[in-house]
């Protein structure tokens, strides 16, 4: 017994020594409010070191938080998700983010807006347990909205071919707990979505008004493209589902309508290949 208890003891010390001084070699966390949730979806994308793998960190997320998925990759095609939950530490709220490989990602949503103001705002108090070597902050501007305003002073401004707007900074050498604020303010006259906007305006006017060329700026940084197919990713398994339920449904109209005359409404008998009021062919 008292071997068993050395065994675990010098274990638990040697994760903790090859803990030590571990970091995040890159954390890239993009902020997008409406953009196709009427609250703000924040995406993180991340590059652990080696040592790390098989263990897990910690991340701040707001008290309001709706809900939080690790993507755990493509499974068939099919984006796959691991919901994660909220935990409370230190009077704060939390995630645990497993470390299963090198590269990982996960989403969280939160609604901190009042739709009944027109100014919009939040506000996120980033923080993690773990060191964090280089992290990037990118936050997409709501299309139709205006005074778009944001804490980082030295962001870089990038937009992509459907008119979106990213602000972007880029920070070295974030220590673990140590708190990175991020305020945003903008004024919106309408709860639309981005992905709303951008529909009616290309089922409206067509894509060639929307892409404005003189505004449009096509040198993107090399370092890392605009973090587009994670959220349509998302939008695709959320489409699947729903694919899966209109095609069962429309089975089951199939079904009834099958059972009655198109025409009277007579029920057919199952022997019946004609309607025995009005003559009609059975469909």
């Amino acid at each position: 017994m008292n071997n068993k208890i050395t065994l675990y003891f010098f274990y638990a010390i040697f994760f903790t020594v090859s803990l030590f001084g571990a970091s995040l070699k890159s954390l890239e966390i993009t902020f997008y409010p409406e953009y196709y949730y009427s609250g703000v979806m924040v995406q993180v994308k991340g590059e652990a070191q080696e040592n790390l793998i098989g263990s897990s960190f910690d991340f701040s997320v707001p008290t309001q938080i709706d809900s939080s998925f690790l993507f755990k990759g493509l499974s068939d095609s099919d984006p796959d998700f691991l919901k994660l939950n909220s935990f409370g530490k230190n009077n704060e709220t939390w995630i645990s983010i497993p470390v299963e490989q090198k590269r990982f990602a996960f989403f969280l949503f939160y609604n901190p807006f009042d739709m009944t103001k027109l100014t919009r705002l939040f506000d996120y108090l980033l923080k993690t347990s773990l060191n964090i070597s280089e992290l990037y902050i990118t936050i997409q501007e709501p299309l139709s909205c205006s005074n778009f305003q944001i804490t980082e002073d030295k962001t870089t401004p990038i937009s992509d071919q459907h008119g979106f707007t990213f602000h972007e900074a880029r920070y070295l050498d974030i220590k673990a707990y140590q708190v990175k604020r991020i305020s945003v303010s903008y004024h919106k006259t309408n709860s639309k979505t981005s992905m709303e906007i951008l529909s009616s305006i290309l089922v409206d006017e067509g894509e060639d008004k929307l892409l404005d060329e003189s505004k449009v700026d096509r040198v993107i940084p090399l370092r890392h493209r605009l973090p587009l197919w994670e959220p349509l990713a998302v939008l695709g398994g959320f489409s699947m589902v729903i694919g899966f339920l209109y095609i069962k449904s429309n089975k089951n109209r199939k079904s009834i309508l099958g059972k009655y005359c198109n025409n009277c409404g007579i029920e057919f008998k199952r022997e019946d290949n004609f309607c025995s009021k009005c003559g009609r062919k059975r469909t």
